[in-house]
């Protein structure tokens, strides 16, 4: 499979966190062979990066590895060193096609980020347990499914408050075997509820301001001396005013690998670039250099070769600039246009027979003279045939009136005196082929060599003197046309149309 036409897949991912003693260093990962530890530390300068570089989506690229990550940081005094750095990244093989996951690992980060700040539950050693079941569920999901639902269970704010303030105890550990799976957000998890009974009352202060806030349990007294058991000591938020039985909450996050365009078509040194959106033109100053310099060439005209010379860029650089245009549709590729051609209509005329805004479009683009009444473009589209060319079509059907028939054509001499046709021909030609109501019949030269005959001797001798060379032999198997010919070897249609009929081992397909 060519990875250039799928996403992925991920090879792996890890937890990376910089700790204050050792500093960047792998907390979790899955599957355990993702990277190795001396991988990690030749790249943890850039997973563990600089301040500068945090909130940016970063790619590795090294060793046989690629790493894409979004490197985050929290500032707080809470922390040994007054932040918390930490990187969440996924793993690919090095010509893995990853920019549809940017998204994906930047979303991830950032609730990462949010569940920190709002609930410490990567400072929290409940809550922290669960990152490697959420790398095991990320890992399965997104390569089978493409998407991915984590649930994850958050200690309450009443319940964190309590354990931050009251001394660290000794308890006895619970058995969670029952909760090692995440699973997706379903009825009947909603329906599971864990109740916890906070511990010894403690008097915290309001993040509001005011009076302070009270944290106790039924039946215990308030450190700072008040009420009874059972009744409110008056404080703001005291827990005797609510239901402390709070039920555990869970935080859902929606995972999805999105890949809106498809992989960039490939450009060849032989197709014409046409402009669809004229609008790039005001702001070429938003491009880069190269397509700065070759975008003015660009008149639906000229072919790449050609834009590449004219542009003094090199062919490669050119190819690669139009189609970066092709890939975000600035540009449409269309085959070299000639009155030699021959192009046939497709199925898709009835859509255009329907369609009275492709009509309407088709005239604004190909009427010369908006003054004159507009032809009818679809009797011109039909008559498009294998046995005619365009240079036939403008002579009997444009400039005579007469019917197209492939046993009777017109010549050039005898076109009489009348007013020139109100289409641009090239144009009407062009818009058939970026609605695909037109398609080019091209011609593509294959060597077979023929059995010798009695004379093969002499043959061969005059051959070799006046037939193709063996350069251009070369690339007669079927898969070059003659616009890829003419191109790469400088020669006109007809030039090459000789030196093919001159080799006897050469056949012609049309297709």
């Amino acid at each position: 499979m060519n990875v250039l036409q799928t996403p992925g897949p991920i090879d792996g991912l890890f937890f990376a966190q910089f700790h204050p003693t050792i500093g960047p260093r792998i907390e979790y990962r899955y599957p355990e062979s993702c990277i190795s530890d001396e991988i990690f530390d030749k790249f943890s300068n850039f997973i563990i990066p600089k301040p500068e570089v945090h909130g940016n989506v970063v790619t590795v690229n090294s060793l046989g590895i690629k790493i894409k990550g979004y490197p985050n940081k929290i500032e707080d005094s809470k922390y040994e060193r007054n932040a918390l750095l930490f990187n969440l990244c996924l793993v690919f093989k090095p010509d893995a096609r990853t920019s549809p996951y940017e998204p994906l690992v930047h979303k991830l980060s950032e609730y990462l980020h949010s569940l920190e700040t709002e609930n410490s539950f990567l400072s929290h050693e409940g809550s922290r347990k669960q990152l490697p079941l959420m790398l095991e569920q990320l890992y399965y999901h997104l390569n089978a499914y493409g998407r991915c639902i984590l649930k994850l269970k958050l200690l309450h704010p009443l319940r964190m408050c309590a354990e931050l303030l009251s001394p660290r105890q000794e308890t006895t550990p619970v058995d969670n075997s029952s909760d090692r799976k995440l699973t997706l957000n379903s009825n009947a998890s909603n329906d599971r509820r864990r109740r916890e009974t906070l511990p010894a009352a403690q008097h915290m202060p309001d993040r509001r301001g005011g009076s302070s806030a009270c944290v106790r349990s039924r039946g215990g007294l308030c450190k700072a001396g008040g009420p009874g058991p059972g009744e409110s000591c008056g404080g703001r938020g005291c827990a005797m005013d609510r239901d402390i039985e709070q039920p555990e909450e869970i935080a859902v996050l929606y995972l999805k690998v999105v890949d809106a365009c498809g992989a960039p078509v490939a450009v060849g040194e032989e197709q014409v670039p046409v402009i669809v959106k004229p609008d790039v033109l005001a702001e070429m100053h938003t491009l880069d250099l190269t397509t700065q310099q070759i975008l003015p060439f660009i008149d639906g005209v000229d072919h790449v070769a050609k834009i590449a010379s004219l542009s003094n860029v090199e062919l490669d650089l050119a190819k690669k600039c139009v189609q970066n245009l092709a890939f975000y549709e600035i540009v449409k590729l269309l085959p070299i246009f000639q009155y030699c051609n021959i192009y046939i209509h497709t199925n898709k005329m009835e859509t255009f027979y329907w369609s009275a805004v492709l009509q309407q479009k088709c005239i604004e683009y190909v009427v010369a003279d908006v003054t004159r009444d507009p032809p009818s473009l679809l009797l011109k589209f039909v008559r498009f045939n294998r046995s005619v060319t365009v240079k036939q079509l403008c002579f009997s059907e444009l400039l005579l009136g007469t019917s197209t028939t492939s046993n009777s054509m017109p010549s050039e001499c005898d076109a009489p005196a009348r007013l020139p046709p109100n289409i641009d021909m090239r144009r009407l030609v062009n818009f058939g082929l970026m609605h695909g109501l037109l398609r080019r019949i091209q011609k593509y030269p294959i060597y077979q060599p023929q059995p010798p005959s009695k004379n093969a001797r002499r043959e061969r001798r005059v051959e070799s003197l006046n037939s193709l060379s063996l350069s251009l032999r070369r690339y007669c198997d079927g898969t070059a046309s003659y616009d890829l010919l003419c191109s790469r070897f400088g020669l006109s249609q007809r030039e090459l149309d000789h030196r093919l009929s001159l080799d006897r081992d050469v056949i012609i397909l049309w297709k």
